[in-house]
C-alpha cells in the first residue's frame, strides 16, 4: 500500500513540475521534427509504414509530457511509436546513446525491443543525417535491473533518488510485467527533468 501510494505521489509530482512556458517554447521544434519523421517513414514489403493520427498524437505527447503511457495489444504499432519518438528526439538534439535509455523487465523483452527498433530503423529508405546517427549509435536496450545498476552481491541499486539515472528520456517496454516495487525504484531513480 505504501509503495503504491509513493508511485502515485511520484507521478502526480512529475506532472506538477511541468511549465507551460517551457512546453510552448518546445512546440515549434517538436512539430518540425515530427513533420520530418513523418515525411520519411520506414518501408515494409515496399509499402510505407505511416503513423495513424493516434500514433502521431502518442509521439507528440511522449516527446513533450513529463510522462506518457502507450498501450495496445500486439501489432497495434507501439514499436512504430517508439521508433518515431527516437527519431524525433534525435532531431531535437538528444544524443540517443547518452540521453535515452531503453529498458524492459526481462532480458528477452529487452532483446526484442532492441531488435524491433533496429529492424524499423534499417527499413528507412533514405535515412537522413539524424537517422544515420541513430542507426550508428542507438540507445542501449537493457533490463530494468541493469539500467538501475543492481548489484546481486550487495542487494543494492546504483541509481536511486539521491543518485538518479543520467538519461533524459527512459522508454520502458512491457511495463505491465513490472511489479510495484520495481516501478517505485524506477520512478525514484529518474532525475527531475527525465
Amino acid at each position: 500500500f505504501e509503495t503504491e501510494g509513493r508511485i502515485a505521489a511520484t507521478v502526480v509530482e512529475r506532472f506538477r513540475t511541468t511549465s507551460d512556458v517551457d512546453a510552448e517554447k518546445a512546440e515549434v521544434p517538436l512539430e518540425r521534427a515530427l513533420r520530418d519523421v513523418l515525411a520519411a517513414p520506414p518501408f515494409l514489403g515496399g509499402r510505407p509504414l505511416r503513423l495513424s493520427r493516434e500514433q502521431e498524437g502518442a509521439v507528440r505527447v511522449a516527446a513533450r509530457a513529463p510522462m506518457a503511457l502507450v498501450s495496445g495489444g500486439p501489432g497495434t504499432g507501439k514499436t512504430s511509436i517508439v521508433v518515431s519518438l527516437l527519431r524525433v528526439l534525435v532531431r531535437l538534439g538528444y544524443d540517443a546513446e547518452a540521453d535515452v535509455a531503453l529498458a524492459a523487465p526481462t532480458g528477452k523483452a529487452a532483446d526484442r525491443m532492441r531488435a524491433s527498433v533496429a529492424r524499423a530503423l534499417r527499413a528507412l529508405r533514405s535515412p537522413t543525417f539524424d537517422d544515420a546517427a541513430l542507426l550508428r549509435a542507438p540507445p542501449r536496450s537493457q533490463t530494468l535491473h541493469r539500467l538501475l545498476g543492481y548489484s546481486p552481491r550487495s542487494g543494492r541499486y546504483r541509481a536511486h533518488e539521491r543518485s538518479p539515472l543520467g538519461a533524459r528520456v527512459v522508454i520502458v517496454d512491457e511495463a505491465s510485467m513490472i511489479d510495484v516495487v520495481m516501478m517505485d525504484r524506477l520512478l525514484r531513480a529518474l532525475g527531475p527533468d527525465t
